[in-house]
């Protein structure tokens, strides 16, 4: 057991190490990226969250516009049932 343990530790120093030499040493074709304005980057997230945004709208209001007038309805029943005196 204790075996285990000791090979999974190593495993585990091991996989640190390799991924802490990935990240200070990058691969050489990071460096031949060309960099990316940030407000182009803004930019694209800004249009990409209007897309989700109207997508979502045109899916939710068709089902969104009868909700409204079932608890309209309710809401009114519900007011109609408060006036009725109540009996005993």
């Amino acid at each position: 057991m204790k075996e285990g343990r000791m090979d999974l530790r190593g495993e585990v120093k091991a996989g640190k190490q390799d991924a802490w030499d990935v990240l200070m040493n990058p691969p050489d074709w990071v460096n031949s990226l060309a960099s990316q304005p940030t407000m182009g980057i803004v930019s694209h997230h800004d249009e990409s969250r209007n897309i989700v945004a109207n997508v979502t709208t045109s899916l939710t209001e068709p089902v969104e516009q009868p909700r409204r007038k079932v608890k309209k309805k309710v809401q009114e029943g519900v007011r109609k049932v408060k006036r009725i005196p109540a009996t005993e």
